[in-house]
This record gives structure tokens, C-alpha cells and sequence, in this order.
């Protein structure tokens, strides 16, 4: 029996005939009486329905199915009907405001458009809804939607998550920039996805094991154990404690003893929700032990939710790999990675082929190893190959929990494409994040009007990265001067003991450059730029924080931050690097030794990689960084 292929999309019938012909060299077919049992599309705009229904007929294909009518509903009387079909193709629309006055569904519904307020533009999210409807069980799709998809944090787009997750393995995600399509410059993504085989729903099995996890009734017959110890070892949490909080046996405020729950707390601290229980007279009135249980209730009852839902996702992917793909953001390597650009030139406009197929296929060889496509399709045979040299710089096998972000207080199932390095610092003091030490400011730069850029001398003077060197060296060789009639910050000038950081660039390597600032200076940290500051020395030191952030490890975990589909501004993130933090004495003696090498450097013909590991090797060496610390690639 022949497959069944749909687009619920379906425009001129590109997808359908590509399809047809595709399914014809696999399956040797030399005839097309198969199609018109298993070729469907369909399209509300009257005049391309027509076309491709003409575009069907001329490449031999007309008895395919091509329906005038609305992707989103059923049309049982035509053969659209829910878990009809094995292959499902599109380029949904996207983006179409105040949709929801317009619909006018007969014979569907959805629940995600209770998420969608009546001027919301986001029908893409009902199209993700609407692939689990149409698919077969083990029925696979590929679908071609606006990147927000992954990681908008409206309500809408996390259920549209929510449906993914719950209905389908991510086999593969491709990114594609700003010259993939003629009609529009936003990034797209196309999702490659794997409905999980069913009777029964396979996440409904994953609810039982959470609430057996929290019911404490976790059986040996079924993988609860298993999954929470997994669980566990990723968020980096000792059994027994979970289990304490499970059953509630710590008062909320002792979990702050540990760094993952201590996030929870904090947030739980200065949220509006214990603020107005701690207003209400009849809070007030309570005994001391009365007013702890009522608000041991609300943490615990509120942070079990979000920890039931974390651990229902991880345990729906945790075995699971994804293919990401990732385009260049230079026009130039994006016409080599597509093989194609577009031409606005007239008398030359349209779709002009530079290398046909590009990295993604070959037009002759459907199986070669130099090329993208055969290796999304070995993953929906779990068959994940080699990559070849030419394609790493594009690609990357990643599991599909480590996409995931656990670590946060809120989880909003975005779904990162990025292959993080989790840099698990040890110490033998005290590690903290950034924004757990006592009056520290993180202060992002200066931004102005570029009108007020002065090709004149003046006082008010800006610094961005280039004045710091690769090696962490504030070189002033750039000024740039800003009219004296425009105020700039104040808080936003250099002072001494600033560290000055690059939080945002084009290139990689100039993240998290910083210099320290060894005296006040009449300079402002300019737009990408950030001043790290402390307002006591009581906990840390300056110069030490500045030494400990320059450190390799440090480092490392400020680059694994900055990536993404393209390198972004970390001065949110940075408040959750990490970093130990030893007694003031060890801090004095940390400090004096580093000193004696930065002066060794500057004396000598150092090479910046032996500067950069002797630095290190004092760290290891009085067991601030212990060398087992470790570079987990997840």
C-alpha cells in the first residue's frame, strides 16, 4: 500500500508534485493510478487552488485530490479527516492579524485558540495543532514555520510547544536566515517531526510515572526510577533531597542551601503572590507555626507544578536525538548553503540557481554524504551517521533534553538549537551565581542617537570592545565623541574597580572581553558594552572577580551562553554564570599571584597561551577551579 501525502497548505502544488515524483523513483512506479487515493492539498485562495490543481495535471498527476477550502478544517466528505494520513508537507501562513474573526470552522476545533487573543496574528500555532490531528500514528512531517515557534513565551506559542512535545519526536529542526524566501526576510525553521506510535498516547504513560514519582508509588515493572534518577543527575540534585521536597519535609527556606531549588525560593521571596499574603490582616493574626505552614503550602504547592511539568518533558525526550541544522547568517554563505538567491534586478527577478541543491542535496546522488538532506532522513531510522568534515560547521546531533532549559524557575518549553557546553565549575569553596553575590550591579551600556555622534573632540567620550584586547587589557586606540549638549549616565562612566565587558558583538571571540579598571576614567561603556560593579568588598574582591571571570572555565561558560541562531546579547544571562568564591585571604593571595605573572608578561615575550594557563594553574592549584571541573557537551 502506497502512502499518503497532504499539504494543508498547499498554494501552487510545488510540495505535491515534488512529492509525487519523489515516491515514484523510491517505489519504481511506472504509472500514477496510486494518486488519486493518496494525494491530497488544499487552499483557501480560489485562484492557487486552481493552479495547482493545473499544476497537478501537467506533470501527469491530475487525478490528485487538490480541495478549494480551509487548511484548518476537516473535509470528511473529501477524505480530510483527522489521522488520515502518513506524510504531511507544508509552508503554513504565518503572521495573519485579528485570523480569529475570519474563522469559521465546520467540522474542527482547536484548543489553542482559547490562547489567542482576539487581535492575536499567530495562526501559526493552530497549524502545529492541526499536524497532530491530520497524521497517522508513526506518521511523519515536515513543516516550514516562523522562528518565534521555538521560543516566543506568550501563551499561544508555549502551547504550540506544548502540542509538539507531547505528539511528536523531533527527528530534525533546520534554521533558515533571512534569504531562504523571495516575500519575506524572517528566519524560518522547518520542523522534521515523528508522530510516537499510538494507541495508547505515549504521553499519557509519562503522566502516570510523574504522579507515581510524587505519589511516591514508583514501580520496578515501569521506568519511574529510572527516569527520576536521570532527571535528577541532569538538574544536578541529590536523591534524597528531591524526595524531601516531595514530601514537603524542610521548611521552604532550607532549600536555599542548595543552588538548583535556591532559584525557587528567591523568586518565591519577591513574588506578589507572598507579599499580599504577608499584607492580609488575617495572615497578621496568626501563630509564628501558622503563618510557616501557610506559606510552606503555597511554595511547595506551586514549585511541585513546575516540577511535575519538568520532569513530564524530560521524560518525553530524554532519549531522544535531534538534527539541528543551521544556515550562515552572511548573504554570501547563505547562497552557498541554499545554492540559490534572489534577483530584484529587472528584466533578471526571481529565483536565480548559483549551485543547484547548495549543502542540502544532490540532484544526482540522494544518498551523498556531502550533503544535508540524507542525513534528516537517516534520522527518522534512527540511523544518525558520521558528519562529514564539509557539513560540521552546519550541523549538530544533540540530545533533545539538553534543548530544554531545566534550569530556570519558569518553564516555558522553548526549545533551544543551540549545543550548549555545560561547564560543571568544582571548588572547594562556596560557588555562586553572579547574581547571588552581595551588591553587585550588572549596568549595560550607554545607548545614543547616532545624530549625536560628534566628529569633534568633546568630553563625552564612549568605549566599545575594540579598546580591550584579546587578552583582557583595556588598549584605548577607538574614541567615540558625543556632543557636550547630550547627558550621558553617569552611572554609566568607568570607575575604579570596574570590570568592562563586552555583553553583545558579530564575532564570538569578542564576547566577554572585559578589562579592569584600575582608575576613574571620563569614558562611558558604550551600547554592547557593560560595567560589572561592586558596591562592598566584603564578599569579593574586585580585581579577583575580574581574575576569576578571566578565567578559562569562566570563560568558557560565558561563550556557551552567547550562542544561539545568531551570537546574542548575554547581560541578561551573565547573572547566572557561576563562580567560586573563597575566603578574602585566598582571594589577597590569588590576586598577588596573578599579579606576578601579568607583570611577567608584560616584561617578556609571553605567548598570550601560556599567560592564560599559568593564570589558570594558580586556580587549580590552591583548589579555587578544580581541574576535574569539566566540560560537559550536551
Amino acid at each position: 500500500m502506497l502512502i499518503s501525502l497532504y499539504d494543508f497548505a498547499g498554494g501552487s502544488g510545488h510540495f505535491l508534485t515534488e512529492g509525487i515524483d519523489l515516491i515514484n523513483q523510491i517505489k519504481e512506479n511506472t504509472n500514477n493510478n496510486w494518486i488519486a487515493e493518496n494525494i491530497y492539498g488544499i487552499e483557501k485562495d480560489y485562484r492557487l487552488a486552481r493552479v495547482s490543481k493545473i499544476s497537478l495535471f501537467m506533470n501527469g498527476a491530475g487525478s490528485g485530490n487538490i480541495i478549494f477550502g480551509d487548511g484548518l478544517d476537516n473535509h470528511k466528505s473529501k477524505g480530510i479527516e483527522n489521522n488520515s494520513f502518513d506524510i504531511l508537507v507544508a509552508n503554513p501562513p504565518y503572521s495573519v492579524r485579528a485570523f480569529k474573526s475570519h474563522l469559521n470552522l465546520k467540522e474542527n476545533d482547536f484548543e489553542l485558540t482559547e490562547s489567542i487573543s482576539n487581535e492575536g496574528s499567530e495562526i501559526e500555532v493552530l497549524f502545529v495543532e492541526r499536524i497532530s490531528q491530520l497524521l497517522k500514528p508513526n506518521g511523519i512531517a515536515a513543516v516550514i514555520l516562523p522562528s518565534p515557534i521555538l521560543s516566543n513565551t506568550s501563551n499561544s506559542y508555549v502551547g504550540a510547544r506544548d502540542e509538539i512535545l507531547k505528539n511528536f519526536k523531533i527527528k530534525a529542526i533546520s534554521q533558515f536566515a533571512d534569504k531562504t524566501f523571495a516575500a519575506t526576510n524572517t528566519n524560518t525553521v522547518i520542523l522534521f517531526l515523528q508522530k510516537y506510535n499510538e494507541p495508547p498516547k505515549y504521553f499519557k504513560i509519562i503522566e502516570d510515572t510523574v504522579q507515581a514519582v510524587f505519589n511516591n508509588e514508583k514501580t520496578a515493572e515501569w521506568m519511574d526510577n529510572e527516569i527520576l534518577e536521570d532527571y535528577l543527575e541532569h538538574i544536578g540534585v541529590e536523591k534524597n533531597l528531591y524526595l524531601e521536597f516531595i514530601e514537603e519535609a524542610r521548611d521552604y527556606t532550607d532549600l536555599l542551601e542548595n543552588n538548583y531549588f535556591k532559584m525557587y525560593v528567591d523568586d518565591f521571596k519577591s513574588s506578589t503572590e507572598l507579599r499580599n499574603l504577608q499584607g492580609r490582616s488575617s495572615f497578621k493574626n496568626q501563630s509564628e507555626s501558622e503563618q510557616k505552614e501557610n506559606v510552606n503550602n503555597i511554595f511547595y504547592s506551586n514549585i511541585k507544578e513546575v516540577e511535575k511539568e519538568k520532569i513530564f518533558y524530560f521524560a518525553l525526550v530524554r532519549e531522544q536525538e535531534t538534527v539541528v541544522v543551521k544556515s550562515p547568517t552572511t548573504a554570501t554563505g547563505q547562497y552557498d548553503f541554499l545554492g540559490y538567491q534572489w534577483s530584484n534586478r529587472k528584466g533578471s527577478e526571481g529565483i536565480r540557481i548559483r549551485n543547484l541543491g547548495g549543502r542540502l542535496y544532490d540532484p544526482k546522488d540522494r544518498n551523498s554524504d556531502k550533503h544535508i538532506a540524507p542525513i534528516i532522513r537517516n534520522a527518522f531510522n534512527n540511523n544518525i551517521v558520521d558528519i562529514d568534515d564539509s557539513l560540521e560547521e552546519f550541523i549538530n546531533i544533540i540530545q533533545t533534553r539538553n534543548m530544554l532549559d531545566f534550569e530556570r524557575e519558569k518553564f516555558d518549553k522553548g526549545i533551544s538549537l543551540i549545543k550548549r557546553e555545560v561547564i560543571k565549575i568544582k571548588s572547594k569553596y562556596t560557588v555562586k551565581k553572579i547574581k547571588e553575590i552581595n551588591e553587585l550591579s550588572i549596568i549595560r551600556g550607554v545607548t545614543y542617537p547616532k545624530n549625536k555622534e560628534s566628529l569633534n573632540i568633546t568630553s563625552n567620550i564612549v568605549l566599545t570592545a575594540d579598546n580591550i584586547t584579546l587578552h583582557n587589557i583595556l588598549d584605548i586606540k577607538k574614541e567615540i565623541y558625543i556632543e557636550d549638549d547630550y547627558e550621558l549616565p553617569a552611572e554609566k562612566q568607568l570607575l575604579k574597580n570596574d570590570i568592562f565587558i563586552c555583553f553583545s558583538s558579530g564575532s564570538l571571540k569578542h564576547i566577554g572581553k572585559m578589562a579592569f579598571i584600575y582608575e576613574n576614567l571620563k569614558k562611558y561603556a558604550g551600547g554592547f558594552m557593560g560595567i560589572i560593579r561592586l558596591g562592598s568588598i566584603e564578599e569579593i574582591l574586585p580585581k579577583y572577580l575580574f581574575l576569576v571571570l578571566s578565567s578559562n572555565k569562566i570563560d568558557q561558560q560565558i561563550k556557551s551562553i552567547a550562542l544561539g541562531g545568531n551570537i546574542k546579547n548575554i547581560s541578561s544571562d551573565f547573572e547566572n554564570i557561576k563562580i567560586p568564591v573563597p575566603p578574602i585571604e585566598v582571594q589577597k593571595e590569588i590576586i598577588s599571584e596573578c599579579e606576578k605573572i601579568e607583570e611577567k608578561y608584560e616584561t617578556t615575550r609571553m605567548k598570550i597561551e601560556d599567560y592564560q594557563s599559568q593564570i589558570q594553574k594558580i586556580f587549580e592549584d590552591l583548589e579555587v577551579i578544580k581541574n576535574d571541573g569539566g566540560v560537559q557537551t550536551k
